[in-house]
C-alpha cells in the first residue's frame, strides 16, 4: 500500500510542478465537462420519456374514446335487425296491418330512428312510417343492394347515401337486407338515423378543444364529425389516404394530417367488427404537447443557469488550485519523505511478525500462531458435526541423539521429521512446532473418530521410517503420540493440548504402542461402541430412544412453520446420548434401519398426540440414512404410518444428505419420486458440502434446500460464505424451492439471511432442540419473534 502511495506522488510530480498543476486543472476540467455531459444527457432523456409517455397517454385516451363511440353507434345500428323481424313478416303479408302498427309504435318510442321504409323485392316500396318525396340516389343505391349475390355477401347493414345539404345531414340512411325463415332475401330496410341522439349519446365524453371525433364507412366517406362543440357540417375534406394507411396498417398513425387544413394530428382508428363504419378519433399536437412543451422549456433554462453555475465555478477554483500550488508541492515532498520512512518501517514490523509465526527451523507454526489458528477452528467446530482432534508427539530418544551427534544432526532429524509429518496431513490441518522435539498437530473436519486412529498409525508410521545419510549418519527415531478430542476431551484449545499432553506421556510410559488417547476407553477396542452395539435392539424395544424438536421460523412472519425431529438414546447407564455418536454406529451395523422406521413412526404418534390435543400442528422433517435409500418399503412405510394415525402427507417432510445419494442414485431416484407422489416434501440437507450438490436438485425432486452452518457461521465476515449463501438462495428460488438456513446463532446472521431472502432459518438463536413439553409451548405460542 505504501509503494503505490509513493509511487502515485512520484508519477504526479514526475514533469515539474508546472506540469503537474496542468494535468490537475485538465483532470477537474475534464471531470466537470462529463458531469455536464451527464446531466444534459438524462435532461435530454427524461424530456424524450415524457414527451413518450404524453403521446402514449393521449393514445390510450383516444383508443378508450373511439371504442366508446363505435360501441355506443354498434347497439343503436344492431337495434335495426329487430325492425328486420318485423319486416320480415310484413314482406310475407303486406297486408297484415298488425304488423304495420307494431312496426310504427316501436318508431314512435325509439328515438334513434326518424323513419322507417320497407321495400321489396322489386324495389318497390310497400311500407313507410311518413311521406318522403322520391330520390333517385336512395333508389338505385336499394337497387344495387337487391341485385348482390347473397351467397357470397355477409348480411348486414350498409350506410345509404349521404344527404348533402345541411338540412338533412342529421339524417343517415341505413339499409339492411331482409330475410325470410329461410334465410332467403325478401327485401330491404330503410331506417333513417337521427345523428342527434347518436350526440346525446355520447355528449359526457371528456373532449380536448381542437379533438374531433369522425365517423366514416368502409370506403372512406364521412358520416359524421363530432367536436367539443357539437356536431360540425360542412368542415375542410378527410384526407382520405391517412385513413387508409391506419386501417392496414397500425390503428394509430402519428403526427399525420387528417383534413385539408394540413394541420398534423395524432390519429386513433376504431373500426367496427359487426358494420361497415370506422371511429377515427384525432388531436392536434401542438394542443396535445402544449403543456409538456412549457415544462421542457423551463428544464432547459435550469440546466442551462446549472452549465453556467458549473463553468463559473470551475473557474474560480482554478485560481485556487493555482494560489496553493507551491504550499501543495511543499506538502507533498514531506510526505513523501514521511512515507519512505513508514514502508521502511512496515517492511521491519512484518518480518517480525513473521519470525514470531513461524519456527526458524521447520518452517512450521509456533506456539502462539498454533493457538490463535486452533481456537478459531474450534469456534467453527461447535457449530457442526464433525470431529475435531489435537495430537501432541514427542520423539523418543532425540536428546541423546542430539548430545551425541551434535546440534546440527539433530536439527537435520527434526527438519526431516516436519517434513514427514506435513506429508501425512491434509491441507486443512494445523502443525505447529512447540520447541525441542515436541510438536503439536490439529485435525480438523473428520466425519468419524475412526479416522483419527488411522491419522495416528500413519503418522507413527511415517515417522518410524529410518532416516538415511543425515551429516553421514542413519538414524532412526520413534514417536510417542497423545491424542484429545474435541469436545469430549476438552472445548477450548489449552484444555485439549494438556490433555493430549498427558496421553502422550502415556504413550511414552506404554511398551506396546506408539499413541494413547485421554479417554481410556477409546483404546480398548472401543468398549462405548461395543456396549451400544450390543443393547441397540433392546434399546428401541425399551423405548429408550426420545425425539426432541428443533423448531423452523418464517423470516417473513416469524412464525413456526415446522420441525426438525433430532433422536436422543437416553441410556440408563451413559445418560442422554446424542447422534454423532450413536447414527454411525447404527449405519455400520445395520440398526439404521430399524431406527429410521422408529423415528418415522414416532413422529407420526407424537403428530397425532398433539392433534387431539387441540395444539396448533405444522410439518416435521425426518433425517433419512443412505441406506434407507436403498430400501423399496421405505415409502410405503411412511404412507402407512400416516393412515395409521390418520394423518395428511403434507405433516411429513424427510431430509437427506448428498452423501447419502453417492452409492447408487438412481435407485434413490426412483423412490424419492414415489415418497413425492405421496405428496410427501422432501429437502436436500447440508447443501455446499457435497459434490454434485446441482446435479441433485436437477435431476430429484427437491422441494426444500437447506443450506449447511458451516455457511451460515461466519457469514457476515466471510465474503466468499456471504456469496455461496446469497447465490444458492438465489438459485433455489429461480427452481421454485425453498430455503432453510441452519445454525443461525446471532441477529446478524438473521438480518443478513432475511435481506438476502432466505425463506426460513433454524438454530440455537431462536431455540435449541426441545423435548415434547418444551415444543408444545413453543407450538402454542406459534411465533417466536427475534
Amino acid at each position: 500500500m505504501f509503494r503505490s502511495i509513493s509511487g502515485v506522488f512520484g508519477k504526479l510530480f514526475l514533469f515539474g510542478p508546472h506540469n503537474s498543476w496542468r494535468r490537475l486543472m485538465l483532470g477537474a476540467a475534464s471531470l466537470s465537462l462529463l458531469i455536464l455531459l451527464a446531466i444534459w444527457l438524462y435532461i435530454l432523456q427524461s424530456i424524450e420519456n415524457q414527451e413518450r409517455l404524453v403521446i402514449e397517454n393521449t393514445k390510450s385516451f383516444q383508443h378508450n374514446l373511439s371504442a366508446t363511440v363505435s360501441e355506443n353507434l354498434n347497439q343503436l345500428l344492431d337495434r335495426g335487425k329487430l325492425f328486420c323481424a318485423f319486416s320480415s313478416q310484413l314482406l310475407e303479408n303486406q297486408q297484415n296491418t298488425l304488423t304495420q302498427t307494431r312496426i310504427t309504435a316501436m318508431l314512435g318510442t325509439d328515438q334513434a330512428f326518424n323513419r322507417i321504409e320497407i321495400y321489396d323485392l322489386h324495389g318497390q316500396k310497400i311500407f313507410s312510417s311518413a311521406p318522403s318525396l322520391p330520390d333517385a340516389t336512395l333508389n338505385t343505391v336499394i337497387q344495387q343492394r337487391l341485385a348482390l349475390d347473397m351467397q357470397n355477401v355477409k348480411p348486414g347493414m350498409v350506410f345509404g347515401p349521404i344527404p348533402k345539404t345541411l338540412s338533412d345531414a342529421w339524417q343517415i340512411p341505413l339499409l339492411y337486407l331482409v330475410k325470410d325463415s329461410r334465410e332467403e332475401n325478401t327485401g330491404v330496410l330503410l331506417l333513417v338515423l337521427d345523428l342527434g341522439y347518436l350526440l346525446r349519446l355520447n355528449q359526457n365524453l371528456a373532449m380536448g378543444m381542437t379533438e374531433i371525433i369522425n365517423i366514416v364507412t368502409d370506403d372512406s366517406q364521412e358520416i359524421a364529425r363530432a367536436s367539443i362543440a357539437g356536431l360540425e357540417f360542412g368542415g375542410s375534406a378527410l384526407i382520405t389516404s391517412n385513413i387508409t394507411t391506419a386501417n392496414s396498417t397500425n390503428p394509430f398513425v402519428d403526427f399525420k394530417p387528417l383534413f385539408q387544413d394540413q394541420v398534423s394530428r395524432i390519429i386513433t382508428y376504431q373500426h367496427s367488427d359487426r358494420h361497415p363504419f370506422s371511429i377515427i378519433v384525432s388531436q392536434e399536437i401542438n394542443e396535445m404537447l402544449k403543456s409538456f412543451r412549457e415544462k421542457k422549456r423551463e428544464a432547459l433554462l435550469l440546466v442551462f443557469f446549472l452549465t453556467m453555475v458549473v463553468i463559473i465555478s470551475m473557474i474560480l477554483i482554478a485560481f485556487a488550485i493555482q494560489r496553493k500550488q507551491r504550499a501543495f508541492m511543499a506538502l507533498v515532498t514531506s510526505e513523501i519523505d514521511k512515507n519512505e520512512l513508514i514502508l521502511k518501517l512496515h517492511d521491519e514490523k512484518q518480518k517480525a511478525f513473521d519470525l514470531a509465526e513461524t519456527d526458524y527451523l521447520t518452517g512450521l507454526y509456533t506456539r502462539n500462531k498454533f493457538t490463535e489458528l486452533a481456537s478459531r477452528y474450534l469456534i467453527h467446530a461447535k457449530r457442526n458435526r464433525l470431529h475435531y482432534a489435537v495430537l501432541f508427539i514427542d520423539l523418543d530418544r532425540f536428546k541423546a541423539i542430539n548430545d551425541s551427534l551434535g546440534h546440527h544432526v539433530g536439527d537435520l532429524l527434526l527438519q526431516t521429521v516436519a517434513d514427514r509429518l506435513q506429508s501425512t496431513l491434509r491441507k486443512t490441518d494445523v502443525i505447529a512446532r512447540f520447541g525441542g522435539d515436541e510438536f503439536v498437530i490439529l485435525l480438523t473436519g473428520l466425519q468419524n473418530e475412526k479416522d483419527i486412529t488411522g491419522v495416528a498409525k500413519k503418522i507413527v508410521e511415517t515417522v518410524s521410517q529410518p532416516c538415511l545419510d543425515l551429516a553421514n549418519h542413519d538414524l532412526q527415531i520413534y514417536p510417542s503420540v497423545g491424542i484429545a478430542i474435541f469436545p469430549r476431551d476438552g472445548n477450548e484449545i489449552i484444555a485439549l493440548m494438556k490433555n493430549a499432553d498427558l496421553a502422550m506421556y502415556q504413550s511414552k510410559h506404554s511398551k506396546n504402542r506408539s499413541y494413547t488417547f485421554f479417554d481410556a476407553s477409546l483404546n480398548t477396542e472401543n468398549i462405548l461402541e461395543f456396549t451400544l452395539d450390543q443393547h441397540f435392539s433392546t434399546a428401541i424395544k425399551n423405548g429408550e430412544f426420545v425425539l426432541h424438536f428443533q423448531p423452523k421460523i418464517d423470516l417473513s412472519s416469524y412464525r413456526i412453520v415446522g420441525l426438525e425431529a433430532l433422536v436422543r438414546w437416553q441410556h440408563p447407564e451413559h445418560g442422554l446420548i446424542f447422534p454423532n455418536t450413536f447414527i454411525p454406529l447404527a449405519e455400520n451395523t445395520g440398526h439404521i434401519i430399524e431406527l429410521g422406521n422408529w423415528v418415522i413412526e414416532a413422529s407420526c404418534r407424537q403428530i397425532s398426540a398433539w392433534k387431539s390435543a387441540g395444539i396448533p400442528i405444522v410439518p416435521v422433517a425426518i433425517n433419512v440414512s443412505g441406506q434407507q435409500l436403498k430400501s423399496d418399503t421405505l415409502a410405503k412405510y411412511l404412507t402407512q404410518c400416516l393412515e395409521q394415525y390418520g394423518l395428511e402427507s403434507k405433516y411429513l417432510q424427510i431430509e437427506l444428505t448428498e452423501s447419502s445419494l453417492v452409492e447408487n442414485i438412481e435407485t434413490a431416484k426412483a423412490i424419492l419420486n414415489h415418497i413425492a407422489d405421496s405428496g410427501i416434501h422432501i429437502a436436500l440437507d447440508d447443501f455446499g458440502t457435497g459434490f454434485s450438490s446441482l446435479g441433485y436438485i436437477k435431476n430429484l425432486p427437491i422441494h426444500t434446500i437447506k443450506i449447511d452452518r458451516s455457511f451460515i457461521s461466519n457469514i457476515r465476515n466471510s465474503h466468499d460464505d456471504a456469496v455461496i449463501v446469497t447465490s444458492t438462495i438465489a438459485l433455489a428460488h429461480n427452481l421454485g424451492m425453498r430455503v432453510v438456513a441452519e445454525g443461525v446463532e446471532t441477529s446478524e446472521q438473521l438480518v443478513y439471511l432475511r435481506a438476502s431472502g432466505c425463506d426460513e432459518v433454524q438454530g440455537y438463536f431462536f431455540s435449541r432442540p426441545v423435548p415434547d413439553n418444551a415444543i408444545r409451548q413453543l407450538l402454542i405460542k406459534e411465533k417466536l419473534c427475534p
